[in-house]
């Protein structure tokens, strides 16, 4: 009963949205997936096409062919996208209402779900209005995370294996996951040594094998377009209070150094991870969080989609932590639904549904002035502001020393089967 209300509600109100808005209220990245589906049609290897510039590995594109010739006749393409997406999101959904059932029973994930989901203005417009996949490498974030609180509570080498298989479909699908792959070391230690060889197999196998083969054909493009792209500097946070200060010429710098600074941090948290003996879920989940939301607000590009990399991560912190962090997090969502609710309003990039309603001249002038890198920067700096107390508040919150982990939900490396 509570999933169909969740999932019935976030399926109406996304359809009603759909046929709300504007037909022109798409966005850059949607129009982009029809010229990637239309070159790949015809033997055209997107990542060699100037005009397309595509950065992702190579999990993406497929999925826009079948989709451009299952509906072929059908339905537009952008509503096959949109169904798709939309089908994505509400096993999202499921898996996280169990993950909440499972190791969060204090709260009620129905009306967690249907707050943080179903009812969620940004999740409607990042899946209807945008129309990017980030939400599937979040898909697969979310499963690898639930089987790695599984193996804590069973010490299952399996559940391991699968963490590992799911966490390399995210790389595959969007590179960022990988600042998650510290996880896998919490209680590593007790498996063996075919164990973790295979495990570092099913990491890392699925995008080497997918980025060979386009290397072989493409090596500039897939060096430059997929290992290198950094997002865009100048529209967010640091780089865009850089822009604001007339130093853009920081940005490369900056690039660089925050790259090389969180590639050390992350190599030290995998190494306190490698030797804790036990962790609670909350904490394992809040770590998530953090691990992920990092690169979005301190990093040197930002969009406003990678907003799903973190939400479900997020969501689970809601249900696991106290009135403290809910009303934090509350607090930061209202931020959030605010700011997101005027860049999709008004940015050409992101569709501009109100634009589009009421192409007035004023509109067009305001559109014209939050389109810019200084517009956008200071629309989105109370969304700076929070995402740093958040993250300060997390960064203490798992600096503290943690109390003992409950039986079911901690890691004891001695007692891990081998494989």
């Amino acid at each position: 009963m509570d999933l169909s209300i969740i999932l019935g509600l976030s399926i109406l109100v996304r359809a009603l949205f759909i046929t709300w808005m504007p037909a022109q209220a798409i966005s850059y990245d949607l129009m982009h997936w029809g010229d990637a589906a239309r070159y790949f049609s015809v033997e055209a290897n997107p990542y060699s096409e100037p005009r397309l510039q595509w950065n992702w590995p190579p999990f993406w594109i497929p999925m826009l062919h079948v989709l451009y010739h299952l509906t072929d006749g059908l339905v537009p393409f952008f509503t096959a996208v949109r169904i798709f997406l939309i089908a994505i999101e509400s096993t999202v959904a499921i898996c996280l209402y169990f993950i909440v059932r499972r190791f969060f029973p204090q709260t009620i994930a129905r009306q967690l779900l249907v707050i943080g989901v179903s009812l969620n203005p940004i999740c409607v417009l990042l899946i209807c209005q945008h129309g990017n996949f980030d939400v599937l490498a979040s898909l697969f974030g979310i499963l690898a995370l639930a089987m790695l609180l599984s193996f804590r509570g069973g010490h299952d080498t399996l559940r391991w294996l699968w963490a590992c298989a799911f966490l390399g479909l995210a790389i595959l699908t969007k590179t960022v996951p990988w600042v998650l792959v510290p996880l896998l070391a919490i209680g590593a230690r007790g498996l063996n040594t075919r164990a973790l060889a295979l495990g570092t197999l099913l990491l890392v196998g699925p995008t080497l094998y997918g980025l060979g083969v386009l290397y072989a054909v493409a090596p500039h493009e897939v060096v430059s377009q997929v290992l290198g792209y950094r997002s865009l500097p100048g529209w967010f946070g640091i780089t865009g209070l850089m822009g604001l200060a007339g130093r853009s010429q920081w940005f490369s710098s900056y690039t660089a150094a925050f790259t090389i600074l969180y590639c050390f941090t992350l190599v030290g948290v995998t190494f306190l991870c490698w030797r804790a003996r036990e962790v609670s879920a909350s904490r394992e989940v809040l770590l998530s969080a953090t691990l992920v939301s990092i690169p979005v607000f301190l990093g040197p590009g930002y969009a406003p989609q990678y907003f799903y990399w973190f939400l479900p991560f997020y969501l689970l912190v809601y249900a696991a932590f106290e009135r403290g962090w809910r009303l934090l997090l509350g607090c930061a969502g209202a931020v959030a639904t605010a700011t997101y609710l005027i860049e999709y309003a008004f940015i050409p990039s992101h569709g501009q549904f109100l634009v589009h309603l009421f192409p007035t001249e004023r509109m067009r002038q305001l559109s014209e002035r939050l389109s810019s890198t200084s517009g956008a920067t200071l629309l989105r700096l109370p969304l700076f502001a929070t995402a740093l107390i958040v993250l300060s508040v997390a960064l203490v919150t798992l600096k503290q020393s943690p109390p003992r982990a409950a039986p079911d939900l901690a890691i004891h490396t001695s007692d891990a089967r081998g494989l």
